[in-house]
């Protein structure tokens, strides 16, 4: 081995490199890092990473490196892949748009293979850099357009400065490729997750998972990576939700002056407050509950407000974030065999309009990432940090949002120690004696993947139960210098929670505390302003944004270009916005469906038989491309006319499924 002098403008450059285009923190922590081990030439002559001896390459390492492309060209277990898309998965749009592309193309005769005939694949993750030897033939075997590094061990990346360069990789796409310095295996796997979502969530089939070399954390983030994979994809919009949820915010906000906003305080409370889930481990925490109940601030989230009320606790807020009927249904069932007393509800501004019937006071916060965010949001303090996937997410977030920094977690189970007992007994979601079946809420969702658990041992959980705790989990790791969070329930354990078993709670609060906090809280939330909202909700344009939107994705899916990524990646700047504004109205309204048409299209285009047909195939994607957007056009302008004569989400979603495919 010998020490050959270092390219130090090649450094320099790349530093600048990473401090411009990626992380200027990051670039710093690089530039301040201290090695422990050293960059050597091995016997080959070739750049290699020296510790205590031992080289992470070796003789002919390099060589090896680079031939990893031929190495996993032919096999689909480092590749991403999804069930087939179709029109059950869906929704009314894109699955109209699937159905007639796939008639169109059975009818010519096209056909399809189980894997794609490709090599090509949007997104390429490289557990491991190195020295990058592997990623040149990767690139250029997959054309990919997005490419994601994990590297747990700062000295390779450091030593990398000085044989890779990294310049035309950053300036690629403002900051290619992303780069994962997160040493734990579930961080890892959510970074992960979380850059393809935000560069590209439709092209997550065929996606190249790789591994440069061995590392424990990194195998295991592996493994949960390519199970959840499709967790990506999960929560991009339904053309008739956002329909709704318009609706629904419209006759909320702008129709009667029955209500307050919801509004962050900066100010801390001085009560603890409870977080009540419905999951079955708060049976046994009842008792508890119960003896405490004056002492702290009491968040029922969703039907856990019936399993309270049955056990005689009084929630000082009820939550619902769910719109339709039948998460409405459930309230008034509440409400109808209870005395809620003088319980506040907190919703989404996208309930159920009738929601205001159901308690003295009704508190709406804005729910970012949906179409009427954008139009009726006055502040960022208007809405709720992470307030979904499920409301025990809006009830941390309310919770947070309102200044309360001792919390504790009840029934947020995520999961179950057995597979078979999902809920409480006195939820909604089993029936008890007396119940008809239609009162019964249904729960279709298996607990088959297992997990740690809250008070250790193993839990079984399901893809939106992880979802709702990897949620739950970044609120408090966002909050971890403000607020405690104490975790009493017997399932999931949640990051950044601290496990404690409900009878080790103490605290000694005077009711009198509780009253004083509770009218803090009510004084700081402003009344409503109907007449503000519908100058807002005027002043939007909805329609015309759409149509808008509908003619620039027709107009650029008029040609076909050189391949799926292509396609895909010159369709995203229409649809995904930069980080600098927040999306309009017409984007969070038809981006869902155009999403799921764009997953559908790079999911068969690659799956083509033939090169004359694959081209074929590509024509009848840009005919029934414009023939998807026309209709989204029709279907917009049908409802902007219609929409404020509905009182029922199932009247609308059945008239909006009626609507004819032109």
């Amino acid at each position: 081995m010998n020490n050959d002098p270092i390219d130090t403008d090649l450094v320099e450059r790349n530093f600048k490199a990473f401090a411009q285009f990626a992380h200027p923190e990051a670039a710093q922590r690089l530039r301040d890092h201290k090695p422990i081990s050293k960059l050597v030439r091995n016997s080959d002559g070739d750049w290699d990473v020296e510790f205590r001896g031992e080289l992470l390459y070796g003789p002919g390492g390099k060589a090896k490196a680079e031939k990893m492309a031929e190495q996993v060209k032919a096999n689909p277990s480092t590749r991403f892949k999804l069930s087939p898309l179709s029109t059950r998965t869906l929704d009314r749009g894109a699955g109209e748009y699937l159905y007639h592309l796939m008639k169109r193309a059975t009818d010519e005769g096209i056909t399809f293979n189980e894997y794609p005939t490709s090599d090509e694949g949007y997104h390429v993750i490289s557990f491991g850099l190195g020295l990058g030897y592997h990623l040149p033939n990767l690139i250029e075997m997959t054309q990919c357009e997005s490419l994601a590094i994990v590297e747990t061990n700062l000295d390779f990346l450091y030593h990398s400065m000085a044989v890779m360069d990294w310049a035309p990789l950053l300036e690629r796409n403002k900051g290619w490729p992303f780069v994962s310095m997160a040493t734990e295996a579930h961080a890892i796997s959510e970074s992960i997750r979380g850059h393809c979502r935000v560069s590209n969530p439709t092209s997550v089939d065929g996606g190249l998972v790789v591994t440069a070399y061995h590392n424990d954390a990194m195998e295991q983030a592996k493994r949960e990576l390519m199970r959840d994979a499709a967790m990506i994809m999960m929560g991009l919009g339904f053309l008739v939700d956002e329909a709704e949820m318009a609706r629904a915010s419209y006759l909320n906000l702008c129709q009667g002056d029955d209500y307050r906003l919801f509004r962050q305080r900066y100010d801390r409370i001085n009560v603890p407050a409870f977080i009540i889930g419905s999951g079955p481990s708060i049976d046994q925490d009842l008792d508890v509950i119960k003896e405490l109940q004056d002492q702290a601030v009491i968040f029922a989230c969703g039907t856990s407000s019936r399993i309270l009320l049955a056990n005689g606790i009084k929630p000082d807020f009820m939550l619902l974030l769910e719109n339709g009927e039948v998460p409405y249904g459930a309230m008034e069932k509440v409400a109808q065999h209870y005395d809620v007393g003088d319980a506040v509800m907190i919703a989404s501004n996208t309930v159920s309009q009738k929601i205001k019937s159901l308690c003295k006071e009704t508190v709406f916060f804005i729910r970012p990432s949906l179409c009427p965010y954008p139009v009726f949001v006055p502040g960022p303090e208007y809405t709720l940090n992470n307030p979904g996937p499920t409301v025990v997410n809006t009830g941390l977030g309310a919770a947070l949002g309102l200044g309360f920094r001792e919390l504790y977690l009840f029934g947020v189970d995520l999961g179950s120690r057995d597979k078979d007992r999902h809920h409480s007994n006195h939820s909604a979601y089993v029936k008890k004696e007396g119940d008809k079946d239609e009162e019964v809420l249904p729960f279709d969702a298996t607990f088959d993947h297992p997990a740690v658990g809250n008070f250790g041992g193993v839990i079984f959980t399901e893809t939106i139960m992880e979802w709702t705790r990897d949620t739950l989990a970044k609120a408090a790791a966002d909050n971890t210098s403000k607020a405690v969070i104490y975790n009493c329930s017997d399932g999931a354990r949640i990051d950044h929670t601290i496990p404690k078993a409900s009878e080790a709670i103490e605290f000694s609060i005077t009711p009198e505390a509780k009253k004083a906090a509770l009218a803090q809280i009510m004084d700081h939330l402003p009344k409503a302003k109907p007449e503000d909202a519908m100058k807002k909700w005027q002043a939007a344009d909805g329609l015309g944004q759409i149509k808008a939107l509908c003619a620039r994705i027709k107009e650029q899916a008029a040609t076909f270009p050189e391949s799926s990524n292509a396609f895909i990646r010159t369709m995203l700047p229409i649809l995904l916005t930069d980080h600098n504004r927040i999306p309009s109205f017409g984007e969070f309204f038809i981006r869902g469906s155009v999403f799921m048409g764009m997953a559908a299209t790079d999911y068969y285009v690659r799956r083509v038989v033939g090169d004359e047909k694959r081209e074929r195939f590509e024509t009848l994607v840009c005919e029934e491309m414009g023939r998807f957007t026309d209709n989204i056009v029709r279907w917009a302008e049908w409802y902007f006319d219609n929409f404020a004569d509905y009182t029922s989400s199932i009247e609308l979603e059945r008239d909006f499924s009626e609507l004819p495919y032109e």
